[in-house]
């Protein structure tokens, strides 16, 4: 048996079985739906690497750690997240953003 589930069946325009999923017994379906949904702009950005300044970057990581966690000793969890945060502000200074990258 297989099977969709769906709260409003007024979405589903067309189901087509395209045939079994290896040597099972389940089918491939390729189901088309009606959706109604903003077009939105695929744009994103990016951080370029291949211009990034890591010179730049490993010398603003090159400080006092105990000074630059100071308050995130509670737990690991915290800690990680710490790490986060420095890292990644820290790489968006020191590394430029590509934007228009369209998808």
């Amino acid at each position: 048996m297989d099977l969709l589930i769906t709260d409003n069946q007024d979405i589903i325009d067309d189901i087509e079985i395209k045939g079994p999923l290896g040597k099972s017994d389940h089918a491939v379906l390729k189901i088309t739906c009606k959706l109604d949904c903003c077009i939105t702009d695929n744009i994103i950005g990016k951080l370029n690497y291949g211009k990034g300044d890591y010179e730049g970057l490993r010398k603003s990581l090159d400080k006092d750690w105990v000074q630059m966690f100071d308050g995130c000793y509670e737990d690991v969890n915290k800690i990680a997240e710490c790490l986060r945060n420095v890292i990644l502000s820290n790489s968006e200074k020191y590394i430029p953003s590509v934007s228009k990258f369209h998808k």
